[in-house]
């Protein structure tokens, strides 16, 4: 899902093509959450970019309203993966992140899973910010409850 996030879509689309170990594997999926900035434009100029450059074409024609449910399964409806990554367009993942999904994925007796989360520190000046970090590794190795940032 994609909700007025002009300041940082271009970033995590490059990123999501340039950390990933095998980009002709990826299907890129961006749904319209009823953006009202430069989003979708932003998009459709990376799509061009990104399609030129590495051969991947990215669906952005789909749009969807009521909140992020129903467009995580606008999403969902017309991928054709066997994987599925929700990635908020804040998010960057690390390097080799589709190998690590693949590998974890392997195990039948996983379902799901979340990378760990950490804040940038050079975009932030938050006190505390180590904390937020480990409170939220806790949560999701103890509770199993990852948050969607996580990715």
């Amino acid at each position: 899902p994609a909700y007025n996030e002009e300041n940082n879509i271009e970033k995590t689309l490059k990123t999501l093509v340039n950390r990933c170990s095998d980009p002709i594997n990826l299907e890129i999926i961006i749904v319209d959450a009823g953006c009202t900035d430069n989003t979708m434009m932003i998009v459709k100029k990376m799509s061009e970019y990104i399609k030129e450059k590495h051969g991947i074409c990215i669906r952005y024609d789909i749009k969807a309203k009521g909140g992020r449910g129903p467009t995580l399964n606008a999403g969902s409806l017309i991928a054709r993966g066997n994987i599925l990554l929700f990635l908020h367009a804040d998010t960057l993942l690390p390097i080799g992140y589709d190998d690590v999904l693949r590998y974890e994925l392997k195990n039948e007796n996983v379902l799901a899973t979340a990378f760990r989360f950490k804040v940038s520190k050079s975009s932030t000046q938050v006190v505390g910010v180590g904390v937020m970090e480990a409170s939220v590794y806790f949560r999701s190795r103890v509770y199993e409850l990852p948050f969607g940032d996580q990715a």
